[in-house]
C-alpha cells in the first residue's frame, strides 16, 4: 500500500496549539537518501514541524565511500563517486523543493561519510 503524502491537496492540518502533545518535538532529525523518496520524507517532516512548532531541523545524508581500484578509475573515469559539493547541491535543491516548513525554521544540512546511525549522537549534540 503506498504511503500517502501529507501534502496531498485537500488535506488540512490544525495549528500546533491544537496538538499540545506534539510540542515536545522541538528538534527534528531527518535522514535523506538524495533520491525520489526524499519528497515523501520531507512532506512528512514538514507536517511534523508544523504540528509541533519545531525550532530546529537537521537533515542528514550519509554514505559509505566506495573504493574503486585505480585500473578501473583510469579505464572508466565516470565510476567516481559524486563529490561532496555535488551531493550538497542535490541535498539543498531537494530540501528547497520539497520542504514546506513553518516560517523561521531553516534546516541545517549535514553530509557525513559512514552509516547514519554513526552520526546521530554527534548531530544531537549540535542541536542541544
Amino acid at each position: 500500500m503506498p504511503v500517502r503524502s501529507p501534502a496531498e491537496p485537500g488535506r488540512n492540518h490544525a495549528a500546533p496549539a491544537q496538538y499540545p502533545h506534539m510540542q515536545r518535538f522541538q528538534r527534528l532529525l531527518t535522514a535523506l537518501t538524495l533520491n525520489d523518496d526524499d519528497a515523501t520524507v520531507l512532506a512528512w517532516t514538514s507536517l511534523v514541524a508544523r504540528l509541533s512548532g519545531a525550532r530546529h531541523l537537521t537533515c542528514l545524508h550519509s554514505w559509505d565511500p566506495v573504493e574503486i581500484p585505480a585500473a578501473l578509475r583510469q579505464r572508466y573515469p565516470w565510476l567516481l563517486d559524486p563529490g561532496e559539493q555535488e551531493l550538497r547541491e542535490r541535498m539543498t535543491a531537494g530540501v528547497a523543493q520539497h520542504l514546506t516548513a513553518p516560517a523561521g525554521l531553516a534546516p541545517t544540512l549535514h553530509l557525513r561519510q559512514g552509516r547514519s546511525e554513526e552520526h546521530t549522537s554527534e548531530l544531537q549534540s549540535l542541536t542541544n
